[in-house]
């Protein structure tokens, strides 16, 4: 299994852009293998991306050169057996 929890506060809150959010959780300490889901808004839409511990993109339902995007939801994602570590 897996299990998920909200970083939103880890990473400057609501409203931060995508670009400043890929630093910030560069610099957290969660478990080896943990990916972020992050929700982001448009002017009139919202979008998936999905980041690894690093920052990289691994997918993003509208890729951007230079990402502005406000993230509305942030939430790392864990093996359950890393569980431990993560909480």
């Amino acid at each position: 299994g897996f299990a998920v929890r909200s970083r939103l506060s880890s990473v400057g809150g609501y409203d931060t852009s995508v670009g400043k959010v890929r630093a910030k959780i560069a610099k957290l300490d969660d478990p080896a293998g943990t990916k972020y889901l992050a929700i982001v808004h448009g002017a009139r839409t919202a979008h998936a991306i999905v980041l690894d511990r690093d920052g990289s993109t691994l997918i993003d339902t509208s890729p951007r050169k230079n990402d502005r995007r406000r993230v509305a939801e942030i939430h790392a994602v864990v093996k359950s057996i890393e569980i431990d570590r993560f909480i």
